[in-house]
């Protein structure tokens, strides 16, 4: 049996982004891949908001994904508002629409040229977990065999075999059958930097990659689930056209699917020695498009965690962490991308009528239109986040706060890519009361002033935590 600190099934986003924090800080992973292959351009998710830009920024290579993007700063909604991002408190007041595929480029080359070790054609078929580590069968190119690691995480997605291994339930339930989504050209696009219509026929989403092609999705509450796929695409080019009004020529598809929306979260994140991230922790609505964006951080929030644990530089404790921080930003997550697909799904009856003409005669009255724009800008970016747990709970804000305004500062990047605590000392703060940290971390004087003007503690992922040794 190979022996690994950390084995993580699944190479999508999430579990790529972790694999290279944790080959970063010097730990032996594997990936174990189902498919022979993850070069592909086909993908579901098209979106990076703020918050995991900062986040992925704090780790070096959000500029390489950036550039294989498009960034907007809005997204249309109903009744004539937008989800405003140019306000937002981040180094990154965009949504990056970029197709998935290209953010796993990204990360899969960095984690090979970190020598990062991944097992494709490798099927995940059980474990069984022991005080001191974890025994998972595998089954490699049709041959079964045992691996062992110190932990296990399941990043395998909505049908998390780990998932189900290790006992968890998935609570939620499926809130729309029979979307149909493509990558295609548009003969006709808008001159709109995205689209979003809803009406009684359904709802259309569309947007532009930059290369020619559009993610366009759609779906028509008259579409039956049991309904032969043979020709979605046919299916998807008149509901494009019933619910825009207008052919707007979507032709020349790379991708196409048909799936049902669920609002899932997982009963537990953590179980032992095994944890789960991604869409094997928590699925969502598309709207918003937050799925690969909270995987991502899901990642980071438990990359360094386990890094510390690994290398002693952290008790255990600190694992538990994990999922009183993420499992309660999964279940808000469900609850606002819920709220946004139901809003563009009942738009049938009078109470529907009668809503559509309040909240439309709102939107122009500017100042509440602004502060409407400004506050789903935030919840949707994910600018709003906090890291709140036990620990943290009986400090006020900004302890559990993201310390956006030092993301351009090198020192403190440096730091943090280091996967080290950085104590800031801002200009002018009294270090009468500073105490002697036991953690490992790196002291950065700036020449300006921070937060209250008090020595703060950033965490390895850039979240302030609570200065005590």
């Amino acid at each position: 049996m190979n022996n690994f600190e950390v084995l993580i099934v699944g190479a999508g986003p999430s579990g790529l982004t972790l694999a290279v924090d944790l080959v970063k800080q010097g730990i032996k992973c594997i990936i174990l891949e189902k498919r022979t292959s993850i070069v592909s351009n086909l993908t579901r998710a098209f979106s990076v908001h703020a918050r995991t830009l900062e986040l992925l920024h704090t780790r070096g290579f959000a500029s390489q994904i950036r550039c294989k993007g498009r960034a907007v700063h809005s997204i249309p909604l109903l009744w004539g508002m937008h989800a405003r991002f140019d306000h937002v408190p981040s180094l990154f007041p965009e949504m990056l629409v970029v197709p998935q595929f290209e953010v796993e480029k990204v990360l899969l080359d960095k984690y090979k040229a970190l020598g990062g070790e991944i097992m494709y054609d490798a099927e995940f078929i059980g474990l069984n977990q022991f005080a001191d580590g974890v025994s998972v069968q595998i089954r490699h190119a049709g041959l079964e065999q045992r691996l062992s690691a110190k932990y296990v995480v399941g990043a395998d997605g909505h049908h998390s075999s780990v998932r189900e291994a290790i006992n968890v339930d998935f609570i939620g339930e499926c809130i729309l059958p029979s979307v149909i989504i493509s990558d295609a050209k548009i003969a006709r696009p808008s001159a709109d930097p995205l689209t979003l219509v809803a009406n009684k026929k359904g709802f259309v989403f569309i947007a532009p990659f930059g290369d020619d092609y559009h993610r366009v999705l759609s779906w028509d509450p008259e579409l039956d689930p049991a309904q032969d796929r043979t020709h979605d695409f046919e299916r998807l080019q008149l509901m494009v056209t019933n619910i825009l009004g207008h052919d707007a020529g979507i032709y020349d598809p790379r991708w196409l699917s048909r799936f049902s929306s669920y609002e899932c979260v997982a009963a537990k994140y953590k179980m032992g020695r095994v944890f789960l991230v991604g869409d094997a922790a928590h699925v969502h609505s598309p709207a918003g498009g937050l799925g690969m964006n909270l995987g991502i951080q899901d990642a980071i929030n438990l990359g360094w965690k386990l890094g510390s644990v690994i290398q002693d530089k952290a008790p255990e404790t600190l694992l538990n962490s994990y999922e009183r921080e993420m499992r309660p930003l999964g279940l808000q997550a469900v609850k606002e991308s819920g709220k946004l697909i139901r809003e563009a799904t009942s738009r049938r009856g009078p109470v529907a009528a009668i809503k559509d003409g309040l909240l439309t005669s709102v939107a122009k009255i500017r100042p509440m239109k602004d502060l409407i724009e400004r506050t789903l800008g935030a919840s949707i970016s994910g600018t709003d986040l906090t890291m709140r747990s036990s620990k943290t709970q009986r400090f006020r804000p900004p302890v559990g706060t993201f310390a956006h305004e030092l993301m351009q500062n090198e020192e403190v990047l440096d730091g943090l890519r280091s996967h080290k605590h950085v104590l800031v000392i801002p200009k002018g703060a009294s270090t009468r009361d500073e105490p002697i940290l036991k953690k490992e971390h790196i002291r950065v004087e700036l020449r300006h002033e921070f937060r209250g003007n008090q020595p703060r503690l950033l965490r390895p992922d850039g979240y302030i935590d609570v200065l005590e040794p």
